[in-house]
């Protein structure tokens, strides 16, 4: 049986055998499990009930198989997502982010793999959702205090030379100057700024900024792109940068 007991489990996958598969292993293991080969029934049953785990081929037939990602992801922050790929390439991972989406395997995922992946998965969603509702409690009972009683928030406000960020309102300005950033990159310059003079490894980006599992070298490849995108948007001189610094074999930096 699984180490996550009443977990209810949603994969989508166009190939016959493999979806048989996935579904026999981990209903052995104890999940109760929906599969769909198309993403419009998968779509459905999304919008039916909530899943504490979904397992996603990138490319079900000539469907986008992120289409359920996003749908599964605009109903509950809390649901695991897993991201089945049989192309090693980033772009899926990158495109990733903006989701949330903590996992990608590559298949054929091994079944310990595959058990171990989707128990570890489940179990960081509910801490988190716990963590969420503990400080939710938090919140009520200071918001309760009188005024003069209650503790000092956390900054929502940084400032780092020319460069001024809202995280409430996820705002930045340069100069004075409003800088168009997507989320993903907002949460990489926070992050960055936050350990201002310091570098970050860009595991640490993926992880903490993004709250994305992968190995050193995915991290590096994943937070290139966002952090090139960074400079044609803040330097002067992309090709030489004064605030977006890389440090070589540890990270990058935020430099007033």
């Amino acid at each position: 049986m699984s180490d996550v007991p009443s977990a209810s489990l949603l994969i989508v996958e166009d190939d016959p055998d493999h979806r048989q598969i996935l579904k026999d292993i981990l209903e052995t293991a104890g999940y109760r499990v929906k599969s769909f080969a198309a993403v419009g029934p998968a779509l459905a049953a999304v919008r039916a009930e909530a899943f504490d785990l979904a397992l996603l081929d990138l490319y079900v037939g000539a469907e986008d198989g992120m289409a359920v990602a996003e749908a599964l992801r605009l109903r509950s922050p809390y649901t695991a997502i897993v991201i089945l790929t049989g192309q090693g390439g980033l772009e899926s991972a990158v495109r990733s982010i903006d989701l949330q989406i903590q996992k990608y395997l590559l298949k054929p995922a091994r079944p310990d793999e595959l058990r171990r992946t989707v128990a570890e998965q489940i179990a960081l969603m509910r801490a988190k959702r716990q963590s969420d509702r503990l400080a939710g409690h938090m919140r009520a009972a200071v918001e309760a205090l009188a005024p003069e009683d209650r503790p000092q928030p956390a900054p929502a406000q940084l400032t780092s030379g020319p460069l001024d960020l809202n995280l409430g309102q996820q705002l930045a300005r340069y100069d004075g100057r409003e800088l168009e950033l997507t989320t993903t990159e907002f949460y990489l310059l926070w992050g960055l700024v936050q350990s201002e003079g310091r570098p970050v490894s860009a595991y640490q980006l993926c992880r903490a900024a993004l709250d994305y599992d992968v190995s050193d070298y995915e991290a590096r490849s994943l937070i290139k792109p966002h952090l090139s995108r960074l400079r044609k948007k803040i330097e002067p001189d992309p090709r030489r940068p004064r605030h977006l610094i890389t440090v070589r074999r540890q990270g990058y930096l935020w430099r007033p």
